[in-house]
């Protein structure tokens, strides 16, 4: 008797595209206290160019819809929060 199993690795799905490396760490930072993985890359044009600071994010398609809610929460960041992600972007930046 013959067991076949397949392995279906995860499927990567568009988030969206964090305009700036400041955009990229507050969606890192809310995605990641989702519990949600990304993945990044740099964001292209049409002819296939990168922009110089857009970043593309994707997220396993099991993380979907649990990523999309967590964004849409933090749509309002209040003015401590901001002030919190641009500083662990700086520290990111100047200590990498």
């Amino acid at each position: 008797m013959s067991v076949q199993t397949s392995i279906m690795a995860p499927m990567a799905r568009y988030l969206t595209t964090a305009s700036s490396e400041f955009e990229a760490s507050a969606i890192r930072g809310r995605l990641s206290e989702a519990g949600v993985q990304i993945l990044e890359q740099g964001a292209l044009d049409e002819r296939g160019v990168e922009f110089a600071h857009s970043r593309d994010i994707y997220v396993d398609d099991r993380d979907l819809e649990r990523a999309k809610t967590a964004l849409r929460a933090s749509e309002d960041f209040d003015e401590d929060e901001l002030a919190r992600l641009s500083e662990q972007a700086y520290r990111k930046a100047v200590d990498p």
